[in-house]
């Protein structure tokens, strides 16, 4: 169904499901997107981090890729406003984590690895 912008479209790239990280890295970050995701090994992976470092890609972990579904939202939900701060202030390539509070925290930025993470807490209600 149309939504009132127009016809809808999938954004995901036209890449099948088992694309390998390397390949599907370089078609978002040529996209300019932000990747949000449970899996923590790209960025420990040698080949794939220099992978995301390549494409440019400003990307989002979950600490914990582990919990359970309704967990991952909550905390991304409470990420958004720091997810967005972290956007404005640091150029990509952008590695950073989300905690199950919410929190960013930004590792690498401009594709340098930082020398001390930079948190970004979530601003709780009191």
């Amino acid at each position: 169904m149309p939504h009132r912008g127009g016809a809808r479209r999938d954004p995901r790239p036209a890449l099948p499901p088992n694309t390998r990280d390397v390949e599907w890295l370089q078609a978002v970050g040529a996209k300019r997107w932000v990747v949000l995701s449970q899996d923590q090994n790209i960025t420990r992976n040698p080949l794939e981090q220099k992978a995301l470092l390549d494409a440019r890609v400003a990307f989002f972990g979950l600490s914990r890729g582990d919990a359970p579904g309704r967990d991952k939202a909550v905390s991304l939900a409470s990420a958004v406003d720091g997810i967005r701060r972290a956007l404005r202030r640091f150029e990509v390539p952008l590695i950073a984590t989300v905690s199950r509070d919410g929190d960013v925290t930004i590792k690498w930025a401009d594709g340098i690895r930082m020398k001390k993470p930079m948190r970004i807490a979530v601003r709780r209600q009191k």
